[in-house]
């Protein structure tokens, strides 16, 4: 059995707290889901959430832009691959579906960057251009 993901032990907890029953096999997307539909019916909205473990290592796009949309490491132009759920999802003026939409980092402002990352119903991945 591989060992949960600081994402998904914070997860669960707020699944907890927001009384989301959940079977342990379910998705991290799935959950994360849920757990942001019984919250919005019962809390005002918090903190953005945590990025899940498996976009961490690509870094988000506000640590890891330069000030033109660049890699700070690098130079190399960065862009923002946003995947969301099946049936669509509107954010930062754009719609997210389970397809992935690349969108050049230069293109986005401050606020819409925040947006993305802030949404747990939204996959977010900061990479440079191949």
């Amino acid at each position: 059995m591989t060992e949960k993901s600081t994402y998904r032990i914070a997860l669960e907890a707020r699944a907890a707290a927001a009384k989301v029953s959940f079977a342990p096999n379910i998705g991290d997307a799935k959950l994360a889901e849920r757990v942001a539909e019984a919250e919005g019916a019962t809390t005002t909205p918090g903190p953005p959430e945590p990025a899940p473990a498996d976009t961490a290592a690509a870094g988000t796009p506000a640590a890891a832009e330069g000030p033109d949309g660049t890699s700070a490491a690098t130079g190399q132009p960065l862009v923002v691959v946003v995947t969301g759920p099946r049936k669509g999802r509107w954010r930062a003026g754009r719609h997210f579906t389970a397809e992935p939409v690349t969108i050049p980092a230069e293109d986005l402002s401050e606020d819409e960057i925040a947006a993305l990352l802030g949404d747990p119903r939204l996959s977010v991945e900061t990479r440079e251009i191949d």
